[in-house]
């Protein structure tokens, strides 16, 4: 569920669907609802870090052991290239000079405060080249040795720390635009975050408008139509800024970034469809709307034939 856009976000509907199978209240759909953003991040960190806790030793652990050997070796070859220009029969060894030159080849891949190296007072007082490399050697493999005894230790929440939080990194090359549809809420489907302006913003299925909020501005009751099919027909919605109405066919008036098609041969996925028909009153109550009678179609769709359909649509 790492490898595409698309294979997240079949991850994440699949076990927001189990939490509300067992019962586990309504949170996590509201807030994928709500707040596409703030849920992706939540289930990226979520998910990196139930991976990272797996195997003995922890995948985090094989992973930090991993990454120090090969800094060690950088640092080794590092040291290795600095000594090269310096002489073995030198008469007095520059030792400033060898930190200075060692800390410019360490940039952009080890940040260390060039003051720190030159405070390391056992190294100043070393005069020979070749008595400095052995020491720069031993060093090493305590340090390596001590680092990789505290790393048997490490738990998940220590990426909370770095300064470049796998979660992260993952959300921004996995998220793509997370401009949700100003209708049904559906998260924009474009892998680029700035795809602006050479495409619009666009989804290939919406989803019924009222996962958006949307209701009967007559009496309040929550609807259940599909964005591509209001786009073509001679209705009016009201926008939640101004509070004037615009009519659906003129949409990109108001929301100039978007392209929804008009096309009534699309339905709406078994998923929201069991959603809005299974769990009306808690979408009713998350936009604060009344509810409105469902097709009986709805809900009577079951979990199981649901999730068969979810992953054969996203082909996991």
């Amino acid at each position: 569920f790492f490898q595409s856009k698309p294979a997240l976000k079949a991850k994440i509907l699949l076990d927001i669907g189990e939490k509300l199978n067992q019962n586990k209240g309504f949170f996590d759909c509201a807030l994928y609802l709500r707040d596409i953003k703030r849920s992706l991040q939540w289930w990226i960190e979520h998910y990196t870090k139930q991976h990272c806790k797996q195997g003995k030793p922890s995948r985090l652990v094989q992973l930090a052991k991993t990454e120090l050997s090969s800094l060690i070796i950088f640092i080794e070859q590092t040291a290795a290239e600095v000594t090269q220009g310096i002489s073995p029969e030198q008469e007095e060894f520059n030792i400033n000079g060898w930190l200075t030159e060692f800390h410019k080849k360490l940039q952009g891949r080890l940040e260390v405060d060039v003051t720190e190296l030159h405070d390391l007072g056992g190294f100043q007082q070393l005069k020979d080249v070749r008595n400095f490399n052995d020491e720069v050697g031993k060093g090493l493999i305590k340090l390596q040795n001590t680092l990789q005894n505290e790393f048997e230790s490490l738990d998940v929440s220590a990426m909370d720390k770095w300064e470049r939080k796998p979660y992260y990194i993952l959300f921004n090359n996995l998220a793509g635009c997370t401009e949700q549809c100003p209708f049904c809420h559906e998260q924009c489907d474009r892998t680029n975050e700035n795809h602006l302006p050479s495409t619009k913003h666009s989804v290939a299925m919406h989803r019924p408008d009222c996962l958006g909020g949307w209701r009967l501005a007559s009496s309040g009751e929550m609807t259940v139509d599909l964005c591509t099919s209001l786009t073509g027909s001679d209705l009016r919605f009201k926008r939640q800024d101004t509070k004037e109405y615009h009519p659906y066919k003129k949409y990109q008036e108001v929301y100039p970034q978007w392209s929804i098609p008009d096309d009534k041969s699309v339905k709406s996925s078994s998923y929201w469809k069991w959603l809005v028909g299974n769990y009306t009153r808690e979408v009713a109550d998350l936009f604060n709307m009344k509810e409105t009678k469902i097709s009986s179609e709805w809900k009577a769709l079951r979990w199981n034939d649901v999730r068969k359909d979810l992953e054969a649509l996203y082909h996991v």
